[in-house]
């Protein structure tokens, strides 16, 4: 997990080749997701990053609908925190399409609905994904956007009274951001002391 975190800072602080004259735009960043709210939760972002490339962070709070867990479990709620690296290929304003990675860490509980038991677990997961960002607004844009959670560390069979909860392996997630991305700065390239 180290490691990965490592590679996130280097890709996100990379340095660019610049021609002469050139200016890059340093922008911030801040977003709401709709799912979270809508399962009695909240989120927030906080993203800061260059012409195509940012890096954000992420805290979030949501109870799954029982309609997706196994059978006998009930109110599983979690508290998510977020590193990912937003990369937008084709454009230099935040816009279009955009893919992401990072590192996800979950601090989850669950209740046993046959005896009212309820057990805490953690998970670290690995998340890759990807959406469309649509300004329509002057700097307010909107974004779906959809994922994949991979759990790579943590509980993986959590006792909860009588039962137990198998955490799943693979956690899939899509949903709607809105969004305000403004340009905190603007660096000019500086010309190579060594040309003439």
């Amino acid at each position: 997990m180290k490691s990965l975190l490592f590679v996130l800072v280097l890709l996100s602080v990379s340095i660019k080749t610049n021609a002469q004259g050139k200016t890059t735009d340093y922008k911030l960043s801040l977003e709401a997701d709709l799912l979270p709210y809508s399962l009695g939760g909240y989120f927030g972002a906080l993203a800061f990053g260059d012409d195509n490339m940012r890096i954000r962070a992420i805290g979030a709070s949501a109870t799954k609908p029982d309609i997706i867990l196994p059978s006998g479990f009930t109110k599983n709620t979690l508290q998510a925190y977020a590193l990912l690296l937003d990369y937008f290929p084709y454009s230099k304003n935040y816009s279009g399409f955009w893919g992401y990675t990072g590192v996800v860490y979950w601090s989850s509980t669950i209740q046993n609905k046959d005896d009212n038991s309820k057990s805490a677990f953690t998970n670290t997961l690995l998340s890759v994904g990807g959406g469309y960002s649509y300004y329509f607004f002057k700097d307010l844009y909107v974004s779906p956007w959809a994922g994949l959670h991979v759990r790579v560390a943590g509980d993986k069979s959590v006792p909860v009274g009588t039962k137990t909860f198998e955490v799943p392996l693979l956690n899939p997630e899509a949903s709607v951001k809105i969004g305000w991305c403004f340009t905190l700065f603007t660096k000019n390239s500086s010309t190579d002391p060594l040309s003439h």
